[in-house]
């Protein structure tokens, strides 16, 4: 079936939540920079164009999550859907961008500061927040 595009209004919605942060980098690298990417069809249906499809992603990574490797296996969309969530979780807190003492400018990366909220601590300690966040988000 021939590829959908999301509208530029879907594309607004999700670059200005995500602020254009890959949330791979995020949970992966604990990289908040922000960075060259395109929206990504996170059920991988190029059809399906509605906002809770719709994924910022680097460009490497929206390569990756598209690739079908031979031998290992990729992201699945429940686990980008996951990511993502993190990922807004961080961007909405008051002082998202503080690394390190500084605010980080476009294309800068950094990591978090000692105390700071990291993907592992959602992934250790905060996984029952994130599965709830999730699941109410996947039954509206």
């Amino acid at each position: 079936m021939k590829r959908k595009y999301f509208s530029t209004d879907i594309e607004t919605q999700v670059f200005a939540k995500a602020r254009r942060r890959c949330a791979l980098c995020y949970v992966l690298n604990n990289d908040l920079g922000w960075k060259k990417g395109q929206l990504a069809h996170i059920d991988r249906d190029r059809t399906n164009i509605t906002l809770e499809n719709a994924a910022y992603l680097c460009a490497a990574h929206h390569d990756e999550y598209d690739s079908k490797p031979s031998q290992t296996k990729r992201f699945t969309p429940d686990e980008l859907r996951v990511y993502q969530a993190m990922l807004y979780q961080v961007i909405e807190s008051p002082d998202w961008l503080r690394i390190g003492g500084r605010t980080l400018r476009a294309g800068e990366t950094g990591t978090l500061p000692i105390g700071a909220v990291s993907p592992l601590k959602y992934m250790t300690d905060g996984c029952r927040s994130i599965e709830r966040l999730f699941n109410s988000s996947a039954m509206s």
